[in-house]
């Protein structure tokens, strides 16, 4: 959770304060709320190729290259089978 302070809209004019916070799940490349099969094909099947705009939820290491050890991080989180 991270407080976003001194906030100005389009108009120059300050917004208030707002607390905001963001869940990450750990190898959920495909964004459906869970760690399962699915993920790992959807990596599997990018092993090798450039990280893009496209392709970046792959990347589940996030040292740009889509590898083995995405796929192992994707397997070691999974929630279910």
């Amino acid at each position: 959770s991270v407080t976003l302070f001194r906030v100005t809209d389009q108009y120059g004019q300050m917004l208030a304060d707002a607390d905001v916070s963001a869940t990450i799940l750990i190898g959920d490349v495909n964004g459906d709320g869970s760690v399962n099969l699915a993920d790992y094909q959807a990596v599997k099947a990018q092993q090798h190729q450039s990280v893009t705009t496209a392709n970046f939820h792959s990347d589940v290491s996030a040292n740009g290259v889509i590898d083995k050890m995405d796929g192992r991080l994707v397997r070691a989180n999974r929630t279910t089978e």
